[in-house]
């Protein structure tokens, strides 16, 4: 279980929305507490998640310790990251950058983005907060968000990503 009391509030706001969610790494492991939202199961029976990361004001001070002004006290950040469980090989992966480009004009909070080296789209979002967590409509707001990621596109990077599909031929088909 955290230690951080923003995590711990966090994680019993899932638990109380209903969404299964698991603590996983300490303060004593790595530079930040996170835990993870279970998201089900994609059109292609693939798991997906939401990992939330909770980088504290230790470490956001530690970035900043030679700047002049400090960090505002209790200064923490909340990070939302889900992985797209698709492999983009280098043949698609220009197609597949276009298409993030495209899809993030229509993504209300965070961005579609796309790794060479892991060869991994990847959604995000993240916020600052200070001494408390986010309100549950805020948390929800933004796992809706990722939601409508995940039923609206993940399709399509597939599609593109497996050659069967071409960005020109998805916007045609709208």
């Amino acid at each position: 279980m955290p230690k951080n009391t923003i995590m711990k509030t966090l994680l019993k706001t899932l638990d109380e929305l209903g969404l299964q969610s698991t603590s996983s790494g300490s303060k004593e492991q790595l530079p930040y507490e996170s835990c993870i939202v279970d998201f089900g199961l994609d059109e292609k029976e693939r798991p997906v998640a939401v990992q939330i990361l909770h980088y504290s004001q230790d470490l956001l001070s530690s970035i900043h310790e030679g700047e002049k002004e400090p960090n505002p006290s209790n200064l923490s950040i909340l990070s939302f990251v889900m992985t797209v469980p698709i492999e983009i090989s280098k043949k698609t992966s220009g197609e597949i950058i276009r298409l993030i480009c495209l899809a993030n004009k229509s993504i209300p909070l965070g961005s579609l983005n796309f790794s060479e080296i892991e060869k991994a789209v990847y959604y995000t979002y993240s916020i600052p907060i200070f001494k408390e967590p986010p309100s549950e409509l805020t948390l929800l707001t933004i796992l809706q968000t990722a939601t409508f990621v995940k039923e609206t596109f993940f399709s399509a990077i597939d599609e593109v990503s497996e050659g069967k599909q071409t960005v020109n031929g998805i916007l045609t088909s709208v």
